[in-house]
């Protein structure tokens, strides 16, 4: 009989959902374990190591799930500890930011493109992001479409977390043309030496266009 165990990581996010399906060993085994399959946010997860069930505990590949929800997962092997830190991200998309005193102003915010202003559309995204991990990081902003394909893509900056975990930035969009109608996604990329070198997303925010 299929069991389904729904496990919320609230510890890392918010909302957000793993869900775990097994039963019979229908997806087959792993070294003699009987392996279950994964959904996060009803997406199936893919990792190199699968969920499986070991004395009646159902046990996950951690990094990857952490890291799907916008954790940094870092490794002491001399302790043998594992330490998570979710940054939170902040992101609003506008027309015009004004900087006022060292803090930004926000005009004009918006989460939807007009019919009739889809195509040479300008605007920017202020980010603000704090408890971010005390390393030296490189951040950068990118445009996604609906099918998940990259429109545009903003500079890449470093910033040096040792001394401040917070930040304030601004990513300007110039004459961008929103073709298809769907989703599209703003999504907030940071690298450090425990991504491995990669671009990690730690937030998204959407734009639907209709």
């Amino acid at each position: 009989m299929k069991k389904r165990v729904v496990i919320i990581l609230t510890m890392i996010l918010l909302f957000s959902a793993v869900t775990v399906y097994a039963g019979n060993a229908i997806y087959g085994y792993f070294n003699g374990y009987e392996k279950v399959k994964v959904l996060l946010n009803g997406e199936q997860m893919v990792s190199k190591i699968p969920g499986f069930i070991i004395e009646n505990t159902t046990v996950l590949p951690l990094k990857t799930i952490a890291e799907s929800m916008g954790a940094i997962v870092y490794w002491d092997e001399g302790k043998s500890l594992v330490k998570m830190i979710k940054p939170n991200v902040n992101m609003q998309l506008t027309a015009n930011p004004v900087l006022d005193n060292g803090n930004y102003v926000i005009y004009s915010p918006f989460g939807k493109i007009p019919t009739n202003r889809r195509s040479g559309f300008n605007f920017s995204v202020y980010s603000e992001v704090d408890n971010l991990p005390n390393e030296k990081l490189q951040i950068k902003v990118v445009l996604k479409d609906p099918d998940g394909k990259l429109v545009e893509e903003g500079e890449t900056k470093t910033f040096d977390a040792t001394n401040e975990d917070s930040l304030q930035y601004v990513t300007p969009f110039k004459n961008i043309d929103f073709i298809k109608t769907g989703n599209y996604r703003v999504e907030f990329l940071l690298k450090s030496e425990a991504t491995r070198g990669e671009f990690l997303k730690i937030g998204e925010k959407l734009i639907l266009v209709k």
